[in-house]
């Protein structure tokens, strides 16, 4: 598995494709012609992507009501 993973890495990066890192954001991919590529939207119910600072209070409130749900 790590090894296909590692390939396929290669394997894009090969095709031109890179990484922008904008540190504090998500990294994006970036396509042979500059563009980024929108992976984020695989099976991504919503019109935007959440930035890193709501998704972090999201999932905390979500994680509370899991463990209220355990308890």
């Amino acid at each position: 598995m790590q090894q296909k993973l590692r390939e396929y890495i290669d394997q894009i990066r090969a095709e031109g494709y890179t990484v922008r890192d904008d540190h504090g954001e998500d990294p994006d991919l970036i396509d042979p012609m500059g563009k980024a590529v929108e992976t984020w939207r695989e099976g991504y119910p919503y019109d935007a992507r959440m930035d890193r600072d709501q998704y972090e209070v999201e999932k905390y409130l979500l994680q509370i009501e899991l463990l209220k749900f355990q308890y």
